[in-house]
């Protein structure tokens, strides 16, 4: 393979060297892949069978590849199927990171509502949620913190998989029929300190297990806003980025 970089990066960040892929190199990793998305292997992994495979998933980057798609769309105006396939603009430049490695971690996004009372809030998420209890236990848990106060409670027999899905289901009602504002924290302590303020109100998610991602997306569809990060935001101090706009 032919080295394109090999450098250190700072802050003692270590050390990265990237390769580029011969022909018949790029083939057998094309093979590979494909033969991930069996229904023999969709059942391997996931436990299910007889639906459409599910090899890839956008895990950063929705908004900039939806724009470079929204870029080639209006490229293609005007021109014919052989000129608009061949356009440069059509192929976006991304990287396949293996979701089972054990240097992948996900991380939680938490909830803090602003402007919203939290007597107020408990009282319409029960009504939503009618067999919610205070409290941990089977069902989706989440933990709610206010000024001096912090609980856990737990929706049982949850409609969706995870429970991001299910709380942000109220939320969404929630705001809509009595305002208020919602932010997307990373990090339990800042949801505390948030949370404690007066008129906030602090929500925390547990960790989506890795193995969870593509089961979720496979039964519910896409994801919620907001459901996981990529590891701490310290974790993604880099990124190693080719980019070029072509017409």
């Amino acid at each position: 393979m032919e080295m394109v970089y090999d450098f250190d990066l700072m802050e003692n960040g270590g050390h990265i060297k990237g390769f580029k892929l011969s022909a018949s190199q790029i083939d057998a990793v094309a093979d590979a892949l494909t033969g991930l998305t069996t229904d023999e292997a969709m059942k391997s992994k996931y436990g299910v069978s007889g639906v459409a495979p599910l090899l890839f998933a956008v895990g950063d980057g929705n908004h900039s590849l939806a724009t470079a798609k929204a870029c080639y769309e209006e490229q293609k105006k005007g021109k014919t199927p052989e000129e608009y396939l061949a356009l440069p603009a059509r192929y976006a430049l991304v990287e396949v990171v293996n979701n089972h490695d054990d240097a992948l971690q996900f991380e939680p996004i938490h909830r803090v509502l602003f402007g919203v009372d939290h007597e107020k809030f408990m009282e319409e998420f029960k009504k939503f949620y009618p067999n919610t209890r205070e409290g941990k236990g089977e069902g989706h848990t989440i933990e709610v913190c206010w000024a001096g106060h912090d609980e856990f409670i737990t929706v049982p027999d949850p409609k969706v998989q995870l429970a991001v899905g299910t709380l942000q289901a109220f939320i969404d009602e929630y705001l809509k029929k009595f305002g208020g504002e919602v932010d997307y924290i990373h990090g339990d302590e800042v949801v505390d300190e948030l949370g404690s303020k007066p008129g906030n109100f602090g929500i925390k998610l547990p960790a989506m297990g890795k193995e969870q991602l593509f089961k979720t997306v496979m039964a519910d569809g896409v994801l919620p806003r907001k459901t996981f990060s990529m590891g701490h935001a310290q974790d993604k101090r880099y990124y190693i980025e080719a980019r070029k706009i072509v017409k």
